[in-house]
């Protein structure tokens, strides 16, 4: 059946009973189209059933809570999970559990609910459901893909979404710390749209982010550039004064020593002021004549202009000392905002410059007038440094290279100002830039996206228009009267006899004895054959194809005798041999090794485990509790028909290693294990209990600790089943060691060939 599709495996389980993180770890727990999985009571099994039974209905199955997560992989390559139950079997899925039977009868009220068949009679409606099926069946595929096809186009599409958003994160970099995600993404391409204007070139973009980094504005800068009013004014006098003719006022002798004219004006003075009438130099007497004209020549008009001359010295002196203090006065470069760094660099050095030549300029003019005021008489010109001073050029470019500095310092103080305005405003311009580069791609995913998920709307109204008129036609054309005829045939050949049979009643059956009396207080082997004959009825009903089935079976011979047993699998073995796909999940070991046999006719398994058998593989945690694992069946149960092997193994492991991975199941472990071996060793004995302690004495090396945790195994902590076993046991972990060594010890030492003999099975790697 190439074109039937069936579950190839369960991908992933956590959340679901004791499978709190599964995934399979090779390829060999796939399915097979025959698969057996066999586990003891409380391993999981039923956990296992249910995820299967939440695929057949569509809704998360009884037992299971929003806790469970689980996939399940089909041959088609179809995924379904726990999240999206839709899958390709439709209702070609039938799960048996006891869930099914609680679903499906009311033991107190003897009732069951309806099975469905098509009444072939009314073939036309026949033919017209099965074409309006095959239609369903490819309505439900475009729906699969379509439904695939959005959730890709989705995910993408968010993904993009997702991308961009850490892009921009990104170009704005730790120092914006304002988010931005999908759903910022998502807006703004729905209110803007983005031009080549936003596109940032390179040294834009370090700008931008240089902006963003910096944390705190730095401080504001002061400062002024004012030169004193007059200022040209007090230039042109100092100027005139360097040129001055001094000497018309001045006699022949002194223009004769002009540099002594400083030093007669000074004594003329002192001699007045002191009233001499000799002089204090040569002795000689001062005439009226000469006092006269001495007065006349350091007349109030010369000291005048030597006061101006001083005066234009200090004016030399203040002027420098302003100029001094702009300099001392400028800030540093890295005072500036950086963004204005360079710009600041070229204003500032410019501005330097004007300065530093306005102040040699002075200075020159400082010296002339120092020469003029030791020298009166000597003819002075003005530097030509200093007559640019007086040009219009020298105004011009002082005040543009001043405006120049004062401008950027202008722009950093408003950055001050406007700091955080200014960082939204370059992260703005970054996302800007980002979201301009990404644009296209996101609209063209977003335009996909609306497209995918119109044409999966149009396939899904038409799966369910399908749906409904399939539907109709088979509430119209089925009987479930039908059904009652074939079931109370089965369980005739089932149960051996007529006591019980069903009737159809309504829209469902009634559970009746021999005298028509209801049938009530039914055994439980009663209700086992009941409901299992209840399930294979259905495997042709509801208009199913039984060549499409995927069947999956949980313990079907729960309380049936051993003969009830081989005929419950006579039953499953004939009713599934030609569906697509069997899955039985059991603890029974004999009805374990009866499938294996069936279904994998021909299969040596002493040398191989063939695909499809499995192992629920129920380990301690080390933390109290149990964690259960699907995993490729262990060659010592697939091999073996008893399972004498196994516990042999699981014991020994415990003994030998300190193992804890099966403390759960160790005790009756022990005590199976015992029972299987006493029952040969000691057959005279009517307990394993009584052949054990009477032979305790004789066993080499058996202490009494050891002894007496066996004691405590077959008396107090076993259930005499392994199949039963669903909780830790109260043995403490070295308890449990004791009795393993103490019944590893018990066999050696009664039976050594034996003992010997299992090691080698047990250490041995059997191939798989």
């Amino acid at each position: 059946m190439p074109d039937s599709v069936f579950v190839e495996k369960l991908v992933r389980i956590t959340g679901v009973g004791i499978w709190r993180d599964h995934k399979p770890k090779s390829p060999d727990t796939d399915f097979a189209r025959k698969t057996i999985i066999y586990g003891f009571n409380g391993s999981g099994k039923t956990s296992l059933s249910r995820i299967f039974s939440s695929f057949e209905a569509n809704s998360l199955a009884n037992g299971l809570d929003d806790r469970a997560k689980f996939q399940a992989k089909l041959s088609d390559g179809t995924i379904a999970t726990d999240a999206n139950l839709v899958h390709p079997l439709g209702n070609h899925l039938l799960v048996f559990n006891s869930d099914f039977i609680s679903r499906n009868f009311q033991w107190e009220k003897g009732s069951a609910l309806p099975i469905f068949h098509i009444d072939e009679e009314n073939i036309d409606k026949v033919n017209e459901l099965r074409q309006l099926e095959a239609d369903l069946e490819t309505a439900s595929a475009e729906a699969r893909a379509a439904e695939t096809r959005l959730e890709t186009a989705e995910k993408r599409y968010k993904a993009k979404g997702t991308e961009i958003g850490g892009r921009v994160r990104d170009a704005r970099g730790t120092g914006y710390t304002q988010q931005f995600n999908r759903g910022n993404v998502d807006r703004e391409y729905s209110e803007k749209e983005f031009t080549e204007q936003d596109n940032l070139a390179g040294d834009k973009i370090d700008e931008c982010r240089a902006i963003i980094r910096q944390s705190d504005p730095l401080p504001k800068i002061d400062l002024a550039f004012e030169l004193p009013e007059g200022f040209l004014d007090e230039l042109k006098t100092a100027c005139d004064l360097v040129q001055r003719d001094f000497s018309a006022q001045l006699s022949s002798d002194l223009t004769t020593h002009p540099n002594m004219l400083a030093w007669v004006a000074e004594g003329h003075r002192y001699h007045e002021e002191n009233q001499l009438v000799s002089c204090l130099h040569c002795g000689n007497e001062i005439s009226d004549q000469r006092r006269k004209t001495l007065a006349a020549l350091f007349s109030k008009s010369w000291q005048e202009q030597t006061n101006a001359v001083t005066a234009a010295i200090e004016w030399c002196g203040r002027s420098r000392s302003l100029l001094r203090g702009w300099l001392e006065g400028l800030p540093s470069q890295s005072a500036v905002q950086s963004t204005l760094a360079k710009g600041f660099g070229d204003a500032e050095k410019e501005f330097r410059a004007k300065v530093i030549s306005t102040g040699k300029a002075i200075n020159e003019l400082q010296e002339a007038l120092g020469e003029r005021q030791r020298n009166p008489m000597a003819n002075r010109t003005v530097p030509d440094n200093v007559i640019k001073l007086l040009g219009v050029d020298w105004s011009t470019g002082f005040v543009d290279a001043k405006k120049r500095l004062l401008t950027v310092i202008s722009e950093h103080n408003s950055i001050n100002d406007h700091f955080r305005q200014r960082k939204d405003a370059a992260a703005n311009a970054l996302k800007a830039h980002v979201l301009f580069a990404e644009q296209a791609s996101y609209r063209q995913l977003k335009r996909k996206t609306a497209e995918a998920e119109e044409h999966n709307l149009k396939a899904q109204d038409a799966e369910k228009e399908l749906k409904e008129k399939a539907e109709t036609l088979r509430n119209a054309i089925r009987k479930h009267g039908i059904a009652a005829n074939e079931l109370n045939k089965l369980l005739h050949e089932y149960l051996g006899h007529n006591s019980i049979r069903l009737e159809p009643k309504d829209e469902g059956y009634q559970l009746v004895r021999a005298d028509g009396s209801i049938a009530q207080n039914l055994s439980e082997g009663e209700k086992t054959a009941l409901t299992f004959c209840f399930f294979l009825t259905q495997f042709e009903a509801e208009g199913r194809d039984k060549k499409r089935l995927v069947v999956v079976i949980d313990d079907p011979v729960s309380s049936l005798d051993s003969n009830a047993q081989t005929y419950a699998f006579g039953l499953l073995k004939k009713h599934t041999k030609r569906v697509a796909q069997v899955i039985l999940l059991t603890h029974n070991l004999k009805l374990m090794h009866m499938a294996k046999r069936a279904f994998f006719r021909g299969v040596n398994f002493a040398a191989t485990v063939p695909q499809g058998l499995l192992f629920v593989d129920c380990r301690d945690d080390g933390k109290g509790s149990r964690e259960s694992a699907l995993v490729k069946m262990p060659s010592h149960l697939a091999k073996y028909d008893s399972e004498y092997q196994y516990l042999f193994s699981i014991v020994f492991e415990a003994s030998d290693k300190q193992s804890t991975d099966y403390l759960y199941l160790l005790p009756n472990a022990i005590r199976k294990l015992l029972e299987i071996f006493t029952a040969f060793a000691a057959p005279d004995k009517a307990s394993f209990a009584e052949a054990l302690f009477d032979d305790s004495g004789k066993i080499k090396g058996l202490d009494q600790a050891e002894m007496n945790q066996l004691e405590r195994v077959c008396q107090i902590e076993s259930h005499g089943d392994i199949e039963a076993v669903n909780s830790l046991p109260a043995l403490t972990v070295e308890e449990s060691h004791r009795a393993a060594n103490g019944a590893m010890k018990y066999i050696r030492e009664r039976d050594r060939k034996h003992y010997d003999a299992m090691l080698r099975i047990v250490k041995k790697p059997v191939a798989a």
